[in-house]
């Protein structure tokens, strides 16, 4: 979750209540939203131990959880695909249910997204700069967006399956149009979280597109795909999902499905 200038302004004081519950809405509909990845099957008292590491003010408490999850045979991905964003998921209905505030969840999320970054480490994958052998993925989620956690699981995804991404978050528009001129991507992803951010999301797309040296297919996906319809007519994308395996499907870099898919979150 970002700390971005909306949240910022509310929470010193500067935007009025109706403000603080609006950005509050949004930001827990992303969180009770499908997210990559299987949603049954997760150990609950695990799940439990989870959402407790991430709001613990012990900091040895997050590496502990992972640890015990680990020794409990579950693999690194279903961690990162399965339990932490049921875990996200999890914190946003305790603050919906007043079990919870909305500062503890903000602070939960982005202990949950420092997990991730953790795990991600080993993976395949994760390169500098897209080269010549991998196929080539520019993650994009688009300024003030307050989530980021869907877009870091389906990075660990695709890294997994051996393809080079390079996640770009928060940043301007000017510097996403750098990246897209400078490097030849294969594919570009758009992840969004709000359906008020859609109009933003298709101008960013137009501007890719005159950018372009190729003919490069963009696909948007991210809790938005939960929130709003006709996505593809409402952006332009090529292409709409959340599904990691599809999405390589529909760009054409089939000989990288196999080590994407969904892993069983006991192994």
């Amino acid at each position: 979750m970002i700390d971005g200038p909306d949240y910022a302004a509310a929470r010193g004081g500067a935007r009025d209540e109706q403000t603080v519950e609006s950005l509050a809405s949004r930001v827990i509909s992303v969180l009770a939203a499908r997210v990559n990845g299987p949603k049954t099957g997760a150990d609950d008292r695990l799940l439990a131990r989870l959402c407790a590491a991430a709001q613990s003010q012990d900091p040895t408490d997050h590496s502990d959880v992972i640890e015990e999850m680990l020794a409990a045979g579950i693999q690194r991905r279903s961690i990162a695909d399965v339990y932490i964003p049921v875990a996200a998921r999890r914190l946003g209905v305790a603050w919906c249910e007043d079990q919870t505030s909305f500062a503890e969840v903000t602070i939960g999320t982005s202990r949950l997204q420092s997990m991730l970054r953790g795990l991600g480490g080993v993976w395949s994958g994760d390169v500098a700069e897209p080269h010549e052998i991998q196929p080539t993925v520019l993650m994009i989620v688009p300024a003030d967006e307050y989530h980021t956690l869907g877009a870091m699981v389906a990075t660990g995804q695709l890294r997994r399956a051996g393809v080079s991404v390079r996640l770009c978050a928060g940043q301007s528009t000017a510097m996403i149009l750098d990246l897209v001129e400078s490097f030849n991507f294969d594919v570009i992803m758009i992840s969004s979280a709000s359906s008020e951010k859609l109009e933003t999301v298709r101008k960013l797309i137009v501007d890719i597109r005159y950018s372009l040296l190729n003919p490069t297919p963009i696909v948007v996906g991210g809790a938005v795909l939960e929130l709003a319809r006709e996505i593809k007519a409402v952006t332009g994308a090529d292409h709409a999902t959340n599904d990691i395996q599809e999405a390589l499907r529909l760009c054409k870099l089939t000989a990288y499905l196999a080590d994407s898919a969904h892993s069983n979150p006991q192994g």
